[in-house]
């Protein structure tokens, strides 16, 4: 049963954390930030550590990067939403061995960008559509992104100076604008 399986991997995350505050009955604090995958896991796990073990828990939103420094200086207790081994290798080299892993909830996630619905899919299936004046034009010029910090708005950083750096016609004029979630 997957609640079984899902308490019993809790229950090795509050061993793992060793003294801290998860065996001493304090509070135990999760980071979480607000993606609908994070908040599902997160608030699964609060419900478990308070119904099925006895725990206090007190959620902490707050974006990916001071999670991991969180978790470094023991102002949070546990995250689930560490995107290994790529998206969020860096934050977690960063923390280095003052962080312990309790290995993966699940494989094969995928980071992508969104195609707004007025350009149509046989237009823009790949970056190197972003190319085609047509396409650059219904974008105004402009790749928009989620919240700063993130893995994936790094890593699309990272492609957008890559296709400027290729010199492929109608993509170097592309702007990278930040904008929050609703």
């Amino acid at each position: 049963m997957p609640f079984g399986i899902l308490s019993r991997l809790f229950l090795a995350a509050v061993l793992v954390l060793g003294s801290s505050a998860a065996l001493a009955k304090e509070t135990i604090k999760i980071g979480w930030t607000a993606w609908s995958d994070a908040e599902f896991v997160t608030k699964l796990a609060k419900r478990i550590l308070e119904k099925r073990m006895g725990y206090d828990v007190e959620l902490l939103q707050t974006d990916i990067a001071p999670q991991y420094q969180g978790l470094a200086t023991g102002s949070i207790d546990v995250m689930l939403m560490s995107w290994q081994p790529q998206t969020h290798a860096d934050y977690l080299e960063k923390v280095g061995d003052k962080v312990f892993n309790l290995g993966l909830l699940y494989t094969h996630a995928r980071l992508g960008w969104v195609v707004p619905d007025y350009i149509p899919e046989s237009a823009l299936g790949s970056i190197t559509d972003l190319e085609k004046p047509e396409v650059s034009e219904k974008l105004d010029g402009t790749i928009t992104g989620i919240d700063p910090g993130e893995g994936l708005t790094r890593l699309s950083e990272k492609a957008i100076k890559a296709i400027a750096g290729k010199h492929i016609p109608g993509c170097a004029g592309f702007s990278f604008v930040l904008k929050e979630r609703q």
